[in-house]
C-alpha cells in the first residue's frame, strides 16, 4: 500500500466514522454513547491491518534473501521479484566470464602475426574487453607494435586510427560494410562459420580492403546451465541482448537452452527492447555490468549484479612501440557527473542463488494475499457491528474494547502468519 492510498483509508475511515455517529445522533442516541460508536468504527475500519498485511512478508522474504550469496536492497525489490517472469542476461560477462581470448586468426596475403600487430596497434588504448584481449595478445607474444595516430574508439563499432599514413579499422563486419570496405567472399564465409560455432569474429582492414579476421572466444561459467535451466521451471522467460552478432549469440543461445537472443543491439537498442517489455507488462530483470550496462539496469524493474567476476587487477604493460618502450598502466575511468548505479539484487554466490530467491519472494506473495483475506474479514466482521447495523434486530453496538481487540488480534496473525515466509 502506498503513502496516497493509506491517506485515502485514513480518510474514509474518518469519514465513516463522522458520518454514522451524526446519523445515530440525530436518531437519539446520547452524545455520550455516540463518542464510544465513533471509537468503534474508527479502530474496526483503521487500515493497519491491510497495511501490514503486503509489508510484513515481502519485510520478512527480504530479510530472508539476504544471505552470504545474495544481498537485497529492499522490501519493496522482494515484492518486485516475486513477480519477475522475464530475465535478461548482458552476454560478455554473465553468460560468459568476459575473458576472451584470441581462438582464429585468418589473414589474407600477410602473416597471423602481422595480422595480430596491427590490430593490437590500433586496439592500445581501447576501453573493451575485446580491444584489451587483442592488446595483451600480441603483447604476450612479443609483437611490435606499430606507431598510430588519430585513434578512436566508436561505440558498438570498434577502433579506428592512423597506421603508415593508411586508415585501420578493428571491429564489427557490419561497421565495415558501412564504410564500403571490400571484404572477400572467403572471408564473408570464414565470419559465418566462426559465428556459428558462438565465437566473435573480429574484421581487421586498411584502406578500403579488409584484411583478415581474428576470432574471440569467452568460456561458459560452471553450472550456468543448470541454473537456468532451474529459472525456467519457474516460468521466467529467458533472453540474452548483447551486441555481438545474431549469429554468434544464436549459438550461445542454443548451448544454454536460453528462450530468446537478440544480437546486433546497440545500448539505445537494449534499452528500447527492455522498456517494450514493460509496456507488455513483464516484470524484468536484468543481468549486466554495472558499468557498460548502468543505464539497463535502471531501465528494469530489477538490476542485478552477478559475482564472483574475473577483475583484471592494476597491471602495468611494457610495449615495445617502434623501438620506444612506453609504460601503461591500466585504470579505471569513472565519470563523476554520472553517479555509479548500485544494484538492486547481487548474486554473491552466481545465477543459481537466485532461484531460492524467487521461491522465497513468490511465497511471500502468497502469504500477503492470504494476510489480505484475514485484513478484509477483520473488516467485514468488525464493522457492521461497530455501525450499529444489527440494533434494529434488538442487537447492540460493537463496543470499542472489543474493536481494539479485534484488530489486535488480525495483527497478530497476520504477523505470525508472515514468519511463515522462508
Amino acid at each position: 500500500m502506498n503513502k496516497l492510498s493509506l491517506k485515502h483509508f485514513i480518510a474514509a475511515d474518518f469519514i465513516l466514522a463522522a458520518v454514522m455517529t451524526v446519523y445515530w445522533i440525530s436518531a437519539g442516541t446520547p452524545q455520550d454513547d455516540a463518542a464510544f460508536i465513533f471509537l468503534s468504527i474508527l479502530i474496526a475500519g483503521s487500515p493497519f491491518s491491510i497495511m501490514l498485511a503486503e509489508f510484513l512478508p515481502f519485510w520478512r522474504a527480504s530479510a530472508v534473501i539476504e544471505s552470504d550469496d545474495v544481498s537485497i536492497s529492499s522490501s519493496k525489490i522482494a515484492k518486485e521479484l516475486s513477480f519477475l517472469d522475464t530475465l535478461i542476461f548482458s552476454k560478455n560477462g554473465t553468460l560468459t566470464e568476459n575473458a576472451p581470448y584470441i581462438s582464429d586468426i585468418v589473414p589474407e596475403a600477410m602473416t597471423q602475426g602481422a595480422l595480430l600487430s596491427l590490430a593490437a596497434s590500433i586496439e592500445r588504448d581501447a576501453k573493451h574487453k575485446i580491444g584489451k584481449a587483442l592488446f595483451y595478445a600480441a603483447n604476450a607474444r612479443g609483437l611490435r607494435l606499430q606507431r598510430t595516430s588519430a585513434t578512436n574508439e566508436i561505440e558498438g563499432c570498434g577502433m579506428e586510427g592512423i597506421v603508415a599514413g593508411n586508415s585501420v579499422r578493428v571491429g564489427r563486419l557490419s561497421w565495415l560494410k558501412k564504410e564500403k570496405i571490400e571484404i572477400s567472399a572467403e572471408l564473408l564465409t570464414k565470419n559465418d562459420q566462426l559465428a556459428f560455432h558462438g565465437k566473435i569474429p573480429v574484421f581487421v582492414s586498411s584502406g578500403k580492403r579488409a584484411l583478415g579476421i581474428i576470432a574471440l572466444e569467452d568460456h561458459i561459467p560452471p553450472g550456468l546451465m543448470t541454473a537456468i535451466r532451474r529459472l525456467k521451471k519457474l516460468g521466467v522467460h529467458t533472453m540474452a541482448f548483447t551486441g555481438d552478432s545474431q549469429r554468434t549469440v544464436n549459438a550461445v543461445k542454443k548451448e544454454l537452452h536460453l528462450d530468446e537472443a537478440k544480437g546486433d543491439l546497440t545500448r539505445e537498442g537494449k534499452l528500447r527492447e527492455i522498456k517494450l517489455l514493460k509496456v507488455a507488462g513483464k516484470t524484468v530483470g536484468m543481468i549486466g555490468d554495472l558499468g557498460s550496462d548502468q543505464m539497463l539496469l535502471e531501465a528494469a524493474d530489477i538490476g542485478m549484479e552477478l559475482i564472483p567476476k574475473k577483475y583484471e587487477p592494476l597491471r602495468k604493460n611494457i610495449v615495445e612501440v617502434a623501438g620506444i618502450e612506453e609504460e601503461e598502466e591500466e585504470k579505471k575511468e569513472e565519470n563523476p557527473l554520472i553517479p555509479p548505479f548500485l544494484p538492486e539484487l547481487t548474486l554473491k554466490g552466481g545465477l543459481a542463488a537466485l532461484v531460492p530467491a524467487i521461491e522465497v519472494a513468490r511465497r511471500a506473495k502468497e502469504i500477503a494475499r492470504q494476510n489480505t483475506i484475514i485484513a478484509y474479514l477483520t473488516w467485514l466482521l468488525l464493522l457492521p457491528p461497530a455501525m450499529g447495523f444489527f440494533v434494529s434486530f434488538g442487537g447492540d453496538f460493537l463496543s470499542a474494547d472489543i474493536s481494539l481487540m479485534g484488530v489486535a488480534t488480525s495483527l497478530v496473525l497476520i504477523f505470525l502468519n508472515s514468519l511463515r515466509t522462508h
